[in-house]
């Protein structure tokens, strides 16, 4: 998925090419991240913790609370530990903005993202939908990127969504390099209900 930084209303500097980059998704990309999610009607705190694989080709592994997400570019599984179930479909039958790689790229190009604040370690972005582009619209308040200045990697998100719901996420030891071709397949457990849409 190719985009371009920022779209064409943000800053587009050359930290935030370099981030546009990385996240396309043709570079190998390993992390873990911590989510707190503020629900505004329930006013409850929900935190969850989860990691991710990505691989060109709409390759990935993302385990996130009970719930795993393989694709080997072809077939989809989904897998939910606590109801012993796999659901299997085909990779093109899904929105491919809700593809793993297109969480960080729906927001480096539907929003205008300005530079806010910088150190010698990280560069802070902050986007907002309503600035003259049309395509952000219902999708977020607000979106805020801490971006690591050495490897161009987005430390944390921040995401104020247009229900007033805010989702802070924090990468852990992101790195981008070749990933072992086995983690994007899967084998259903033993036992497990198997539900197969393709």
């Amino acid at each position: 998925m190719i985009f371009s930084a920022c779209g064409s209303y943000g800053q587009e500097t050359p930290l935030l090419k370099s981030v546009a980059h990385n996240y396309d998704g043709s570079i190998n990309i390993t992390t873990s991240f911590d989510l707190a999610i503020f629900w505004k009607i329930r006013e409850k705190k929900e935190i969850k913790h989860g990691t991710i694989i990505l691989a060109p080709g709409d390759k990935f592994n993302v385990t996130f609370g009970t719930g795993q997400w393989v694709s080997d570019g072809k077939t989809f599984w989904q897998y939910d530990n606590k109801l012993s179930q796999v659901v299997i479909s085909t990779v093109a039958s899904i929105d491919r903005s809700a593809l793993p790689s297109g969480l960080i790229a729906k927001y480096l190009s539907n929003y205008p993202l300005e530079e806010k604040s910088k150190n010698k370690n990280v560069t802070v972005f902050q986007g907002s939908a309503g600035n003259g582009n049309s395509t952000a619209n219902g999708e977020a308040q607000k979106v805020v990127l801490t971006v690591d200045n050495k490897n161009a990697s987005i430390s944390q998100l921040f995401v104020i969504d247009k229900s007033g719901n805010e989702s802070a996420y924090s990468f852990h030891a992101t790195a981008f390099r070749a990933q072992n071709p086995s983690v994007f397949s899967f084998s259903p457990p033993k036992g497990a209900r198997i539900i197969d849409q393709r």
